[in-house]
């Protein structure tokens, strides 16, 4: 009987050292799985930032190049120019 009782003993050991292995381990790549995707996460976010900053300093450098116009009022504008034609379509007469 004693080593009946040894035997059964022994087997839920071995069982749940096994069961406790395993779970370590599956515990162990959960977490390594969740470090790798906010690594991933990080790296597309500054990705971004960095693309976004690309942009800006782009439509800066494109927007230094536009000409300077001077000031005018557009009732005085030209027909032919942006603002003439402004003036044309909207006006209340």
């Amino acid at each position: 009987m004693r080593n009946i009782f040894y035997l059964i003993l022994k087997a839920a050991f071995g069982w749940f050292a096994g069961w406790m292995g395993g779970y370590l381990q599956r515990r162990k790549l959960a977490s390594e799985t969740a470090r790798a995707d906010t690594a991933e996460q990080t790296v597309r976010e500054q990705t971004t930032v960095i693309h976004n900053a690309q942009v800006r300093e782009e439509v800066t450098n494109e927007t230094a190049k536009l000409p300077d116009a001077p000031a005018i009022r557009v009732g005085d504008a030209p027909a032919d120019s942006a603002a003439g034609k402004l003036r044309d379509e909207f006006s209340r007469d």
